[in-house]
């Protein structure tokens, strides 16, 4: 039974409870709401100070992650199964965007972030893949973290809209879904290490750089050398677009040591691919 917001109230004073058991319990009562006390703390009489919100975050952390692999339902045949499934796709998406929210501030959604975007873009007249790209990027809604930004909530797509920034995937992910919403038909392609949109414009293949103020490849000449390579890389599907996701993500926590949130990640990608190519 989920904890009433009176009981809720009385577990949070308890956080600086050095007793034996308390935390336990704290989070045994805590496990019906999933991980996520965003709204009450939103709208609850109760302000945590730096050490209270540290130690409830570290609480609702392992909660989140049994939310996650509870929740999380690959397609019957593995990867391939997600084939141009979007809507399943971003729902993947979502369910790592909420396991990776703090669970202690109030946030939009996937696909309420993604909606706004795309109304905004809409409303700025954006007609085209090209302009929707100077729209995000040139104009700096988005923009690529630097490395010493880089952590787990890069890949918390929601949490990237808010702050504005993402890595070279993360904002290829965004790009697309917002796309998408517009009726726009886009598509990402892999070279080594990175990713980048391509679109067709008049019969002509477009690639742009997200990573670039969302610049055509043709006119950044960092890339003189492998231009050629990437007009002839073919697009990835969809399932290898969300093993990459989560394989950079357990990267990630290996860094950081986070050994329980690695090996998450690990069954999720294990869930989508048996064999052990995308764990190497």
């Amino acid at each position: 039974m989920t904890p009433s917001p009176q009981e809720i109230g009385a577990l949070l004073r308890l956080l600086d409870d050095d007793t034996p058991g308390i935390q336990q319990r704290i989070a045994e009562r805590l496990a019906a709401t999933g991980g996520d006390l965003s709204e009450y703390l939103a709208h609850g009489e109760i302000t945590l100070n730096p050490r209270q919100a540290f130690l409830l975050t570290e609480i609702l952390q392992p909660l989140r992650r049994e939310t996650l692999a509870s929740e999380w339902i690959a397609p019957s045949n593995y990867a391939a199964g997600l084939n141009d499934d979007w809507e399943t796709f971003e729902a993947m998406l979502r369910m790592v965007s909420d396991f990776l929210h703090d669970g202690l501030t109030v946030r939009q959604s996937l696909g309420d972030a993604i909606d706004l975007l795309a109304e905004e873009a809409d409303s700025a007249g954006v007609q085209s893949e090209h302009a929707l790209a100077q729209f995000l990027f040139a104009k700096s809604l988005l923009r690529p973290a630097a490395p010493s930004q880089f952590c787990p909530a890069i890949y918390d797509l929601s949490w990237g809209i808010a702050h504005g920034l993402g890595n070279r995937l993360t904002l290829c992910l965004i790009y697309a879904l917002v796309a998408r919403r517009l009726d726009f038909d886009v598509a990402i392609l892999r070279h080594q290490e990175a990713f980048f949109p391509r679109y067709h414009h008049h019969g002509h293949s477009e690639i742009i750089d997200c990573a670039m103020r969302g610049e055509s490849i043709e006119n950044i000449s960092s890339l003189d050398s492998v231009r050629n390579r990437l007009l002839v890389c073919r697009n990835s599907c969809l399932g290898e677009l969300m093993l990459d996701f989560l394989a950079e993500l357990k990267r990630e926590y290996d860094r950081l040591a986070r050994t329980e949130d690695s090996e998450l990640i690990e069954r999720l990608i294990r869930s989508l691919c048996p064999s052990n190519g995308y764990l190497s």
